[in-house]
């Protein structure tokens, strides 16, 4: 999608979260908060993952995850640690 999607709309705890850009994608998927974009000028809000790169980062709550793809048929496949 090119419009940054949340994760989880309601309060899901987690310890952890790992997300990964598909192989196949043609372009980047950017991962931050709300703030999550890609301008049309090049700028960028949000850690970005090229096609087949992965990110596992500590996190305690899935609603603080957005993600959107450069590209609106951009992919991403993630998982989550749930527990104390």
């Amino acid at each position: 999608a090119t419009t940054a999607i949340q994760l989880a709309a309601s309060s899901i705890a987690v310890r952890e979260i790992t997300v990964k850009a598909a192989k196949g994608n043609s372009g980047a998927v950017l991962i931050g908060g709300t703030n999550a974009a890609a301008a049309s000028g090049g700028a960028i809000s949000g850690f970005v993952l090229d096609p087949g790169e992965a990110l596992t980062y500590p996190i305690d709550d899935l609603t603080k995850v957005w993600l959107l793809s450069e590209i609106g048929s951009g992919m991403a496949f993630w998982m989550a640690v749930q527990g104390p």
